[in-house]
């Protein structure tokens, strides 16, 4: 948890950088293809105390100078300084998140004992758009284990509709 509130805490700030430069839209793609580009390896290489903090900044700023904007070649010094380097990846979802947020999105999880159609999943998506007056972006999943039904969680709300919960249900109430 400790992760996710840091993670968010950096992701605003760069959100409010990039929204204050009008470049928020390039920093997101930027911000995605920095996170996709880095292995276990160069974040590992980030990491290692035996390089020192001058080194690490000046790979970054050799190795990305021209192709990423000077606010997110700070940002990601920033990130390295305060030895913050390794939460890039959870930075970058909660960045997402912000970013998604402010252009009317919600996010949904979904959960289903089994693969739903293209047609189901756009019933699915429709409904919720019209409950929540929004538009959504949805995570599909399959977990067998619900038995049948599905779970949809979004932001702090879950929907347990599976059989698996309410089997569980009735067997708390046959118990009493």
């Amino acid at each position: 948890m400790l992760v996710k509130t840091i993670a968010k805490k950096y992701a605003k700030a760069l959100y409010e950088i990039s929204k204050e430069q009008n470049r928020v839209e390039e920093t997101k793609t930027s911000l995605f293809e920095f996170a996709s580009a880095m292995g276990k390896k160069e974040y590992e290489a980030f990491g290692n105390p035996k390089v020192t903090l001058k080194n690490k900044i000046s790979e970054i700023e050799k190795a990305f100078a021209g192709k990423f904007s000077k606010e997110l070649i700070n940002f990601l010094s920033l990130l390295i300084e305060k030895k913050r380097f390794a939460f890039l990846p959870e930075i970058g979802i909660e960045f997402k998140n912000i970013y998604d947020e402010n252009h009317g999105f919600k996010a949904a999880k979904i959960q289903s004992a089994f693969s739903l159609s293209e047609e189901q999943k756009a019933k699915i998506t429709s409904a919720l758009e019209k409950r929540y007056k929004s538009r959504f972006l949805v995570e599909y999943s399959v977990e067998a284990a619900l038995l049948g039904g599905m779970i949809i969680n979004i932001g702090t709300e879950m929907y347990d509709g599976s059989l698996k919960n309410r089997l569980a249900e009735l067997g708390t109430l046959l118990l009493k």
